[in-house]
């Protein structure tokens, strides 16, 4: 399987990573990132809440992650300068949770945001497997 060059995929994968990356960043950024009513309704534990957190940072990436490779372009350059802005991201996202009021940014959250990323990575493997087999122009050599 080849990976997707279709323009409508590709503005599929603009709106499917800008909006919930603009979303998604805003969240991290926020003092209260959870409305109090979705709190109360898990106030039984603070492990769930915990891990359901955490979950959502991996799961965030990954999904973003696999947004963004619809639509860079098939070689290998473009691929890894977006996946590394997504690790930055990551990273960035957590530095400034350190001075936002209830927020703290903790190495941790950064990791699982670096393992969202490549989980990211891993399930759109598949399409961009070509471009590491054999070089740069693997993928275009593959294209009908």
């Amino acid at each position: 399987m080849t990976a997707p060059e279709s323009p409508r995929l590709r503005w599929l994968g603009h709106l499917l990573f800008w909006p919930p990356l603009a979303v998604w960043t805003w969240l991290l950024v926020q003092p209260n990132p959870v409305p109090e009513g979705v709190l109360k309704l898990f106030s039984w534990s603070d492990v769930f809440q915990y891990l359901a957190a955490k979950t959502l940072h991996l799961l965030g990436n990954t999904f973003l992650t696999v947004a963004l490779g619809l639509w860079v372009p098939r070689r290998r350059p473009p691929l890894v300068l977006a996946f590394t802005l997504m690790l930055f991201h990551g990273m960035a996202t957590e530095i400034i949770q350190t001075v936002v009021p209830n927020r703290t940014g903790l190495p941790l959250d950064v990791l699982i945001d670096w393992a969202g990323v490549s989980l990211g990575v891993l399930v759109g493997w598949r399409w961009w497997r070509p471009l590491f087999r054999s070089g740069v122009d693997a993928f275009e050599r593959t294209m009908p």
